[in-house]
């Protein structure tokens, strides 16, 4: 038993919607996140896999929205930020009591503290990531890519044009255009 996973239910559901997954499935629990819980799923010809789901206990819709983090990755596939292909949506909480999504495994480490970094990164390669990690923080923030908007990010379509709010009154202030897009 996996906590948070309904095995027959789930493995029923990914191979009628997964090209080329091979039963059986193994599900092993990625730890170390702060919301969204994450599990590695190994198919019988050793492919991973990997499904997000919401906690097992208290649940925010606005916190955990699975549809929406699956659309964000999804739109930004083909942009130069780095991004695991999004692979399927599943809505139907009688799956696995939530919904949840797949994506892509992406081989890599996992850095949680200081020295856990430290131990597989030299200083050069710290600064690089840590580099990297600014620049496509950006790139996803403002929906940009080459220039271009990431249609259906959350900059390009639901921040743009909204009305800003005075921090001292939360009435609005003005329209104003939140990206170059």
């Amino acid at each position: 038993m996996v906590q948070g996973i309904k095995i027959s239910e789930v493995t029923d559901w990914l191979l009628g919607h997964i090209d080329g997954l091979a039963a059986p499935l193994s599900f092993e629990l990625i730890s170390g996140g702060r919301s969204n819980l994450t599990y590695a799923v190994t198919g019988a010809d050793g492919r991973k896999i990997v499904l997000r789901r919401p906690p097992v206990s208290h649940v925010l819709s606005t916190a955990h929205d699975m549809a929406r983090e699956y659309r964000v990755i999804s739109a930004l596939r083909d942009t130069d930020v780095p991004v695991a292909p999004a692979l399927a949506f599943c809505a139907d909480e009688a799956v696995n009591d939530r919904p949840f999504y797949l994506m892509e495994f992406v081989d890599g480490y996992v850095l949680r503290d200081v020295a856990g970094t430290e131990a597989v990164l030299d200083e050069a390669r710290r600064k690089m990531a840590g580099e990297q990690l600014i620049s496509a923080t950006s790139r996803a923030a403002t929906g940009t890519s080459n220039g271009n908007c990431a249609a259906g990010t959350a900059s390009s379509a639901s921040r743009r044009n909204r009305p800003r709010r005075s921090a001292s009154t939360g009435r609005s202030r003005s329209w104003t255009r939140y990206t170059s897009c």
